[in-house]
C-alpha cells in the first residue's frame, strides 16, 4: 500500500491521516510518545526487538503494549511502563512464538 500526500497539513490533519493509516494497515501503535523519545521495532516470525531512545536531557516515561518482554542485556523482565533516563537507550526482546 502506498500513500501520497500532496499537501502540507497541520498537526491535527497529520494525526487524523496517520491514525487512519495505522488502523487500515493494522499497525501496532503505542500512542503518543513524549517529545524527544523514539521507539523502533525490528521483527521476524519468532521475535521482536524494540529500541527505546530518550534523546533529551530529561527523564521521560513511556507506556508500551503489555507483552512478555525482556531486557536484551540483563534478561530481566521489562514491564509496560518504562522510565527512560536522559540519553537512555533500552533494547528489549519479545518472544513471538
Amino acid at each position: 500500500m502506498v500513500y501520497y500526500i500532496g499537501s502540507v497539513l497541520n498537526d491535527a490533519g497529520y494525526e487524523r491521516l496517520f491514525s487512519q493509516i495505522i488502523q487500515e494497515c493494522q499497525i501496532e501503535s503505542t500512542g503518543n510518545l513524549p517529545a524527544g523519545v523514539e521507539l523502533s521495532v525490528r521483527s521476524n516470525d519468532n521475535k521482536r526487538i524494540l529500541f527505546a531512545l530518550n534523546l533529551t536531557k530529561e527523564k521521560k516515561q513511556i507506556t508500551l503494549t503489555p507483552r512478555n518482554r525482556k531486557c536484551a542485556f540483563s534478561g530481566q523482565l521489562v514491564g509496560s511502563n518504562l522510565m527512560l533516563e536522559p540519553g537512555d537507550v533500552r533494547v528489549m526482546i519479545e518472544d513471538m512464538s
